[in-house]
């Protein structure tokens, strides 16, 4: 059997497509459905996607729990990008990914304790600007870049307790 990469370990394994796959599943799946056994079939699938939504929803809440507790510079530890060291060329985009957020967090730290929302969301657009430039000078940030950058943006958002979608702020303000 060919296992994934780390990184895709919580993939779901019961799709063509996914890593199962490979192991034959499809074929007995497909025996079975030929053999008129259809409810039963979507009932499995239903459960076992009710299951996994369910574990979803509930690893959610507790990332957001941990999350509402920290403070900003609990939050400027976090090791942003990390998903991005295994294929991102050239590498020194991780890095000054990182170092944009991190400038951005310490910004935000020195504005106080409580900060009037204009001179947040100035420093927020200031930091989606930031990688405006890093996307014209190396053509990397794609989707899924887009996707972890937004993810970071919203965790930021949450730590700051912000009622603002970051998804918005962040389509208003990029290029990418």
């Amino acid at each position: 059997m060919i296992y994934p990469p780390e990184s895709d370990q919580d993939l779901p394994g019961n799709h063509i497509g996914f890593w199962s796959a490979f192991n034959g599943n499809h074929l007995l799946l497909q025996e079975e459905w030929d053999n008129g056994n259809h409810e039963e079939i979507l009932r499995r699938q239903q459960e076992e996607f009710s299951a996994r939504l369910l574990e979803s929803e509930r690893k959610e809440k507790e990332r957001l729990a941990h999350l509402g507790m920290m403070s900003l510079k609990q939050f400027r530890c976090e090791k942003f990008f990390s998903r991005w060291e295994e294929y991102m060329k050239p590498k020194i985009v991780v890095q000054k990914s990182r170092r944009l957020f991190r400038s951005t967090i310490d910004a935000l730290i020195d504005l106080g304790d409580k900060p009037k929302k204009q001179h947040v969301h100035a420093h927020l657009k200031l930091l989606i600007e930031g990688f405006n430039v890093l996307q014209q000078q190396y053509r990397t940030l794609e989707t899924s870049e887009r996707d972890d950058i937004c993810q970071h943006l919203s965790d930021l958002c949450y730590v700051l307790k912000l009622t603002d979608d970051p998804v918005i702020l962040f389509e208003q303000w990029e290029d990418l």
